[in-house]
């Protein structure tokens, strides 16, 4: 095995079924990105499954490992538009600026307080991601010109 001569914190981002004690063990910080959406869920469980699945797959797994990496969700969110011809969803499971603020309104605060280390994704909707298609464009909490969604964020204090 190469020695370094020097400290490098070494992190990576996946995610979390793919995380286990050895990534965990070889790293200083893990990113698990947990996306609701995908799981097919109503807006209204997402937050509570966001953190259960997390605490499972990451945090769980992780605490096992010698070093004890610093964990967060690298990407949670959920999309505010699709570009697919017609929803495939009921509302409640919709991508829609409704449901977005529904998981800021359930999610951040609670995380917030819980100590549940986060990054929101994200900033702003991209354009690039068109030929993606789909949901894909369409997660940021800003538009494409950095006007801020119809969104109201929530005053929570950090821990």
């Amino acid at each position: 095995m190469m020695k370094l001569d020097k400290i490098i914190p070494i992190g990576t981002s996946d995610a979390p079924f793919t995380i286990n004690s050895e990534i965990c063990a070889g790293v200083d910080y893990l990113m698990a990105n947990v996306h609701p959406w995908f799981a097919n869920l109503p807006v209204d469980r997402a937050s509570d499954w966001t953190w259960q699945y997390y605490q499972d797959s990451v945090v769980n797994v992780c605490s096992k490992a010698p070093n004890r990496p610093t964990l967060y969700i690298g990407e949670i969110g959920w999309p505010t538009s699709s570009d697919d011809p017609k929803p495939v969803r009921s509302v409640d499971m919709a991508a829609s600026t409704k449901n977005l603020q529904s998981l800021i309104d359930s999610f951040i605060c609670q995380a917030n307080s819980n100590g549940t280390n986060y990054f929101f994704f994200e900033l702003k909707d991209e354009t690039w991601k068109k030929s993606i298609g789909g949901v894909e464009p369409h997660w940021g909490l800003y538009d494409k010109d950095m006007r801020l969604k119809d969104l109201k964020l929530p005053h929570c204090p950090t821990s």
